[in-house]
């Protein structure tokens, strides 16, 4: 995250240095790169919400699953 933050800093700080249509682009990198760290950030986050929501879900099978006899040989 460190590394996101300081690669955005420098492209504002590089922006700061130019002017016109460079300046204007450099800043639209910086806020993709950003846009970018937050969409991956939100999408993990979701992930692994759905994953615990899975094994919450598998975790409770096996438990009603033991509750049963099991009479295979």
């Amino acid at each position: 995250m460190v590394k996101w933050i300081g690669g955005v800093l420098a492209l504002v700080g590089l922006s700061l240095m130019t002017s016109g249509l460079v300046s204007a682009l450099i800043d639209l990198a910086a806020f993709l790169l950003l846009l970018f760290v937050v969409a991956r950030r939100a999408m993990k986050r979701k992930a692994e919400s759905a994953e615990n929501t899975f094994l919450d879900d598998v975790s409770g099978a096996e438990v009603k699953s033991k509750e049963r006899i099991d009479i295979a040989p």
